[in-house]
């Protein structure tokens, strides 16, 4: 038979954990019913509880001498032999257990009372009659619960009390108006929708890709094609560029007619002065760049966006809204802007 080491937990020689982590231990133990079993389970326990100490325990541990450990038989020894190593104030103790009061707003009434159960014995013993219990219990409810609870007198058990509890919470909370907050993300044992709450929807599916093409914003470039990645990477965007990409690239966007039939051999570069130009396919038109992407600020249409950084895509028409004209096909001429070298004609 055997005991795995996360049944028991750890225990880092802080004082002040010593008794939950004993507590801990015993429940475990106790937790084989077959009386015939019994026996080896707890060796099997004794026999893995020193892999469970850290910190200062597993020292303490490690310094004890052979006949010390040797007499480490027993949960009674092991518990008197860590008591001892890791002392604590008893009285501390007690005043910590009867101060603990019930926390309306972050706990319901049941788990208030098992804490408090579980204080009240590890600092009083496991030998308290139920009625001090009951009492000790009562002190850290609010009077106008209490003035609900219908307890005898004397002799009240704690399965009364539990009982009372269950029954008159929900008034209780109704009547003084404090409902129960929903339980946080830390708290032990609950699983909690407040991360879930916090975390804003996204409209739609975010895309990352594995090499993004991130373009520069002036408009001065004689190149319009994407910057040139470095070494480790590419160029992170500034300014306009980088407010752009953080849109698309956490909202789906849409493909335009122009994107759909998007020619890359079509594209008239920027050169000489003049700005990129594209001729649409089918037709004996151009159109100039006059404004930059929208989407990243660089010096390209807005339906080729989509062709130059992956994304999502869906259906919209405003990629395709600029000005065509008749071209002539006449090549460009090198120089620095003559006159007869704009073809920007509306």
């Amino acid at each position: 038979m055997t005991c795995k080491t996360e049944w028991i937990g750890e225990f880092n020689g802080d004082p002040s954990q010593l008794e939950d982590f004993l507590t801990r231990l015993r429940d475990l133990i106790r937790s084989e019913t077959q009386h015939e079993l019994i026996p080896a389970w707890i060796k099997a326990v004794l026999r893995t509880l020193p892999r469970t100490l850290t910190g200062n325990a597993a020292v303490w541990h490690q310094g004890l001498s052979d006949t010390e450990a040797a007499a480490l038989t027993s949960l009674d020894a092991w518990s008197a032999a860590m008591r001892a190593a890791f002392p604590i104030n008893r009285g501390q103790l007690r005043r910590d257990a009867r101060a603990r009061q019930w926390n309306a707003s972050d706990e319901t009434s049941i788990a208030y009372y098992f804490h408090k159960v579980r204080l009240l014995r590890q600092a009083f013993g496991k030998d308290q009659p139920d009625d001090s219990l009951v009492t000790d219990i009562k002190d850290g409810l609010p009077e106008t619960f209490i003035g609900l609870l219908r307890l005898p007198r004397v002799g009240a058990s704690l399965a009364d009390l539990r009982a009372e509890l269950g029954d008159w919470e929900p008034n209780w909370r109704v009547q003084f108006k404090t409902p129960l907050r929903p339980s946080r993300p830390n708290d032990p044992g609950t699983v909690s929708s407040a991360a879930t709450a916090s975390t804003p929807a996204r409209v739609g599916p975010v895309v990352v890709p594995a090499a993004t093409r991130l373009l520069q914003t002036t408009m001065g470039r004689s190149a319009s094609a994407p910057s040139t990645p470095t070494a480790s990477g590419y160029a992170m965007p500034t300014g306009l560029s980088r407010a752009a990409t953080s849109s698309y690239s956490t909202t789906p966007r849409s493909v335009s007619k122009f994107a759909a039939e998007y020619d890359a051999s079509r594209v008239i570069p920027a050169k000489n002065g003049q700005p990129r130009r594209y001729r649409p396919p089918g037709k004996d038109t151009v159109m100039d760049l006059r404004a930059p992407c929208s989407y990243c600020g660089g010096d390209h249409f807005n339906f080729e966006h989509d062709h130059l950084v992956p994304q999502v895509r869906t259906l919209t028409a405003d990629d395709d809204d600029y000005d065509e004209y008749f071209w002539d096909g006449a090549p460009e001429e090198d120089g620095e802007g003559e006159d007869g070298d704009n073809p920007s004609v509306n």
